[in-house]
């Protein structure tokens, strides 16, 4: 995946729910000369709102570099459609969030 101007991104393939990956999403667009100080991930169910951060993703491996943003997704339920959405703070001041969409498997 990356930037092109663009906020929204979606994952081609169904999840399956034992599947456990990162998903990357190259900003170096958006971040310019400018440096990430703050990232959060948070995820929810598409369909409710329902936040479910701590069930889809893994907090602890979360991670963000200069330019990329690396969510790692786990879990989820079948037939769902989830989103992340990606805070992201500049120490320069400027803010944007990024979405990406999946959803999980049938059996």
């Amino acid at each position: 995946m990356f930037y092109d101007n663009k906020r929204y991104f979606q994952i081609d393939v169904s999840k399956p729910t034992f599947a456990q990956w990162f998903a990357e999403l190259n900003i170096s667009q958006w971040v310019g000369a400018e440096t990430l100080s703050v990232v959060n991930f948070k995820a929810k169910e598409r369909e409710s709102g329902t936040d479910v951060s701590t069930v889809v993703l893994d907090q602890v491996k979360c991670t963000y570099a200069t330019n990329i943003l690396k969510p790692f997704i786990q879990a989820g339920v079948e037939k769902t459609d989830y989103r992340i959405s990606i805070e992201c703070s500049t120490s320069e001041g400027s803010k944007e969030v990024f979405y990406i969409d999946f959803d999980v498997a049938n059996g």
